[in-house]
């Protein structure tokens, strides 16, 4: 039997890795209008659901604890920055708005809705407190939405 090299045997440890690789690297997508996202590492304690209706796109964020849900509509500015700005909820406007950037399978920024793996949202936590804070509410960790990366947990059917 001929002797195993070093450089043998890690290419042998390292063939079924290369296999398993491209499946954990990619993350899987969604178009954008039925996908619903939680934040990165917290799952049950914040969900983000995306709908479509007549091309505009509507966000509904749920808060498990408190049993909350704070509507959303996407704004894009003439910089093309795109912004998650609340509606009106029990009758009241929010005024919660905060910007929003779509991932693609790669998680590069992309205005495609076609393939969408997560979403990036900046501000969240601040804009939920000052709206805690008008409102009068006490302060608790699991009622203010993180501001980070949220991935797609859910493809819903059309």
């Amino acid at each position: 039997m001929l002797p195993m090299t070093h450089l043998t045997k890690v290419a042998l440890l390292l063939a079924p890795l290369s296999l398993a690789l491209p499946g954990v690297a990619r993350a899987n997508t969604c178009e954008v209008g039925q996908a619903v996202f939680e934040p990165t590492g917290t799952r049950g304690v914040f969900t983000l659901r995306a709908s479509e209706d007549q091309g505009q796109l509507l966000w509904h964020l749920v808060i498990q604890k408190t049993g909350e849900t704070f509507p959303f509509r996407t704004e894009t500015d003439p910089t093309g920055q795109t912004w998650l700005v609340s509606q009106p909820r029990d009758g009241e406007d929010p005024g919660i708005r905060t910007t929003l950037r779509m991932l693609d399978g790669k998680g590069t920024e992309t205005q495609d809705r076609r393939a969408v793996s997560g979403v990036a949202v900046f501000d969240f936590w601040r804009v939920f407190s000052e709206y805690r804070t008008r409102k009068g509410q006490r302060f608790e960790p699991e009622t203010n939405p993180p501001a980070n990366l949220w991935d797609l947990t859910e493809c819903r059917a059309k």
